[in-house]
């Protein structure tokens, strides 16, 4: 009998928001990651100039991994790195968080929106890390 074998061609998938971790925490991330031998996807390589990373792409991806690790569809580790804010305010959607679900409300559907922010909870359920940047 014949086994498929599926070729893993990234072991580990950055998610970020995009400008303000680019050129700093994620870069550095991704480059201790690549340097011990981890194939690292960090979305910003694969983006199309004028793309929008901030809506459907990055909320997109969110659900997908929390839906892959509830289902057990892939193996999957999930650490989430909460950089310079809460998991709190991550988890109960506070402050800004409010206020762009309430425009993203306004522009997409609602089911939609009601997956978005359900991802978004249980990735800050997950225990992770809450970093924040160094004073300037």
């Amino acid at each position: 009998m014949a086994s498929t074998f599926t070729k893993v061609v990234h072991q580990v998938f950055l998610s970020f928001r995009g400008e303000d971790t680019r050129n700093s925490f994620t870069n550095h991330l991704s480059q201790a990651l690549v340097y011990t031998g981890i194939h690292t996807f960090k979305d910003d390589i694969e983006l199309r100039r004028g793309e929008d990373i901030y809506s459907e792409r990055c909320f997109g991806e969110i659900v997908k991994t929390g839906n892959c690790k509830k289902h057990n569809n892939v193996r999957q580790t999930v650490l989430p790195v909460f950089f310079d804010i809460s998991p709190s305010d991550v988890r109960n959607q506070n402050e800004n968080f409010a206020e762009a679900f309430v425009k993203h409300e306004a522009r997409f559907m609602l089911e939609k929106v009601k997956k978005w922010r359900a991802a978004l909870t249980r990735a800050a359920n997950l225990s992770g890390w809450a970093l924040h940047e160094a004073p300037k």
